[in-house]
């Protein structure tokens, strides 16, 4: 229910209905998921930090939570512990294209391009029309000077829906 309330906007129910889960079920792993997510998307990255640091601690097994704190530690500058926590979201979960992909985005983060690309690649295979995958090897093709590739990506992804890719390929592709 308490993510019914986030879809609908209302933050303040969201949190009382989860603190009212974690109340009654101090080790319920997944309500400490959500929090996580809604800190977070509050921008409270430290509280989110913790929340998610909790759901895996009462469930080691709940990828998602993986997931959501190597995202954190990314934006935080955590780029070695969100590799981390991308690896064993992967691990658990290993058909999940956003994982691929974003574990892709940190390779790319460390300059490592050539392996952002594998990671890129992983993903596609994994969902085809993922718009965010072909800009993001698109953004490595560029980086490695392979611009002809890079604008092939682009387009891919404008044409899925990707309205950031538009503007490279009106930047760069012409």
């Amino acid at each position: 229910r308490a993510m019914v309330y986030y879809a609908l906007g209302d933050t303040k129910a969201t949190m009382l209905d989860i603190d009212k889960a974690i109340k009654l079920k101090p080790e319920f792993a997944e309500a400490y998921n959500n929090r996580g997510t809604v800190y977070y998307g509050l921008g409270d990255m430290k509280s989110a930090l913790l929340d998610f640091d909790k759901a895996i601690l009462y469930n080691p097994n709940l990828s998602s939570a993986f997931y959501n704190r190597g995202l954190i530690r990314s934006k935080m500058g955590n780029l070695k512990g969100a590799m981390e926590d991308i690896n064993m979201e992967i691990q658990l979960s290993p058909n999940n294209a956003e994982a691929y992909n974003y574990r892709g985005y940190i390779k790319y983060l460390q300059k490592n391009y050539e392996l952002s690309i594998k990671d890129y690649e992983l993903s596609l295979y994994l969902n085809p029309e993922y718009s965010v995958a072909f800009y993001n090897r698109g953004q490595s093709r560029f980086m490695l000077k392979d611009t002809i590739g890079a604008c092939e990506d682009w387009k891919k992804s404008a044409e899925l829906g990707y309205g950031v890719a538009s503007e490279m390929v009106r930047k760069y592709c012409n």
